[in-house]
């Protein structure tokens, strides 16, 4: 497959919270903790919190993973 047209893109940025919190979501699944749809709430929360908060966060898990 050829690689994808940088033009073709689109052009549209993500909220810093929803970042946070698909991060969070992969770190937690990297660490070998799926998360459950019950743990939504505490997920939302949590990506809530500032970035530094969250980074520090996903390198704790990452240190447990």
């Amino acid at each position: 497959m050829p690689a994808p047209d940088p033009a073709q893109r689109l052009d549209f940025t993500i909220d810093p919270r929803d970042r946070r919190r698909l991060e969070l979501q992969a770190t937690l699944t990297m660490a070998g903790i799926a998360p459950q749809p019950e743990d939504r709430e505490a997920i939302d929360q949590l990506s809530a919190l500032p970035g530094s908060v969250n980074a520090t966060l996903q390198r704790w898990l990452n240190r447990t993973g």
